[in-house]
């Protein structure tokens, strides 16, 4: 008896460590949204990475990669794809399309995929307004046109939704 007990108490003992691994509500998402990084000038409406560009999405690479991202989705452009791939490369994941002019499809996706997180990367204008459609209020400007850096964090829990914003 005194060994069943023990035994009980050691299994225990394993599942609450094992519980305190894992986030406290199961359903909880993290959307991490960036713009694309620099892009360059050469006069067409879909430009690739400048080599600062391509550094930038290296580093939100080594930024992200141990987020446990599920799902990584790009705008169709060279420049939003190009800053997705260091990551999705790293998370051997692949990159998902979406149209930046209608985040119908997407906010369904996300929605239906409760307790995963995600990588979103946009437009100046795009990333700003899809963060503020997930808040369901405004709170984001669009970025400046010069404005390559900053990562919006949203946390998605129930019908909580926080958010925060840094620089990479």
């Amino acid at each position: 008896m005194r060994s069943l007990c023990t035994l009980i108490i050691v299994s225990l003992g394993a599942l609450l460590a094992l519980d305190g691994c894992k986030s406290s509500d199961p359903t909880e998402s993290v959307i991490y949204l960036v713009r694309h990084a620099e892009k360059a000038d050469d006069g067409t409406d879909d430009p690739p990475l400048t080599r600062e560009g391509q550094q930038r999405a290296e580093k939100l690479s080594r930024l992200l990669k141990d987020e446990d991202i599920d799902y990584i989705f790009s705008s169709d452009y060279k420049r939003t794809k190009q800053t997705a791939l260091p990551i999705a490369g790293a998370l051997n994941k692949e990159i998902m399309s979406y149209d930046p002019g209608d985040f119908g499809i997407l906010l369904n996706f996300i929605n239906s995929h409760k307790g995963a997180n995600f990588l979103v990367v946009g437009h100046s204008n795009s990333t700003p307004a899809l963060a503020n459609a997930l808040l369901k209020k405004d709170v984001f400007d669009n970025f400046d046109e010069s404005d390559y850096g900053n990562l919006i964090r949203l946390n998605l829990t129930g019908k909580e939704v926080r958010s925060t914003m840094d620089r990479f």
